[in-house]
């Protein structure tokens, strides 16, 4: 007994129910169905209403199949396209694949929104292997994919986590000049990155440069950060200025933080420069990012140095984080200077910060008793 691959392309992978034989509710009577509208002729138009007003689309198919045999009467694309949209609705893709030879047989051609939809319905079924080998078959049916065709089937083949399937159907869509729009871009970029396919990410963005929006930016900006590639996050960030994209202030601070990391300070302070000339209230905002970076990782003296040389003025919350440094570095005189300092300026400690100088006094006294007793 042979097996037909093509009879099994349709089979639905989470039930076994979804795609059958057509078996009609009740005894099937397409006289009984043409007398309740009473028609006499049939016409495409009529037959079109008529599948789109059954209830199980074994019915809708068994009457599209028994009015082509009519004398006098012939579907057109319309009929075809009503009867696949009827079928998908009903899950029935086996009845689908046989709609779609007798497409081929008549030389009908399928319109691009009605192959989409196939292929849609297909795809939330979990159906990605079988979408994308349809979806190579469309010039069967002289039909050529567009963005949207593209996307419903990227947007299925990234359900279920087959990235080589969606590179290699992203460098389709380039040799045949498709370029993603803004949605079909994000979801690219945010599945690529979270896969660990930074590096193809990138490259697919800055192809597109024109169709990146500022959430696409931003997350990948940050992931390219979080792998310690905060070079390649500013080349992307001041590249898309160009088209009026800018990062939001989360993701300056983290590229700012970024090269913290990978120890170039001085970048972070050139940024932090440029940030403070453009809006000196952002300037601080941002050098009070940078400055708590760096005091949660121990770093005090690049933190105290920094803090010395901040291109716009510290506040308030400058000062805080700088005296819980000093304080964690064991700097208590200096830490309690700076409070002092504070006061002239008219900023108020945190009470975490009265905390840290607490603290700080008491280990400090806590040594001097010690050697006092030692002496």
């Amino acid at each position: 007994m042979g097996f037909s691959l093509k009879a099994k392309l349709f089979q639905p992978r989470h039930s076994q129910g979804l795609a059958r034989t057509c078996r009609p509710s009740r005894t099937f009577n397409p006289e009984e169905i043409l007398s309740k509208r009473n028609i006499k002729i049939l016409s495409p138009k009529k037959v079109c209403s008529i599948i789109r007003e059954q209830n199980d689309s074994d019915t809708a198919y068994l009457f599209f199949d028994w009015a082509r045999h009519q004398r006098g009467y012939k579907h057109n694309g319309l009929v075809y396209g009503a009867i696949i949209h009827h079928l998908c609705v009903h899950k029935n893709f086996d009845t689908v694949e046989k709609v779609l030879n007798d497409v081929k047989k008549e030389k009908f051609s399928i319109s691009v929104p009605t192959f989409t939809f196939i292929l849609k319905c297909m795809g939330q079924e979990g159906m990605a292997r079988e979408t994308l080998q349809l979806f190579h078959r469309m010039a069967e049916f002289e039909c050529q994919p567009t963005l949207s065709t593209y996307h419903c089937v990227l947007s299925t083949l990234i359900k279920e986590s087959y990235l080589d399937d969606v590179l290699k159907l992203c460098q389709e869509m380039e040799d045949a000049n498709i370029e993603p729009d803004k949605l079909t871009l994000g979801m690219l970029t945010n599945a690529l990155c979270k896969g660990h396919r930074l590096d193809e990410a990138l490259r697919i963005a800055e192809r597109v440069p024109q169709s990146i929006d500022a959430l696409t930016l931003n997350g990948l900006a940050r992931c390219l950060c979080k792998e310690m590639r905060p070079h390649d996050a500013l080349r992307l960030v001041e590249n898309i200025k160009a088209y009026d994209i800018f990062p939001d202030a989360i993701t300056c601070h983290t590229v700012m933080c970024a090269f913290c990391k990978v120890g170039k300070l001085d970048v972070t302070m050139d940024l932090l420069k440029k940030a403070s000339e453009e809006s000196p209230a952002y300037g601080t905002a941002a050098c009070n990012a940078v400055l708590d970076h760096l005091v949660k990782m121990a770093r005090i003296d690049e933190a105290w140095h920094m803090f010395q040389e901040l291109p716009a003025d510290p506040d308030a919350t400058s000062y805080n984080i700088i005296v819980k440094g000093l304080c964690m570095k064991r700097k208590i005189e200096k830490a309690q200077e700076l409070v002092s300092e504070m006061a002239a300026r008219a900023f108020t400690p945190s009470l975490e910060t009265y905390a840290w100088i607490a603290k700080g006094l008491t280990r400090l006294v806590g040594r001097k008793r010690m050697w006092d007793v030692n002496c």
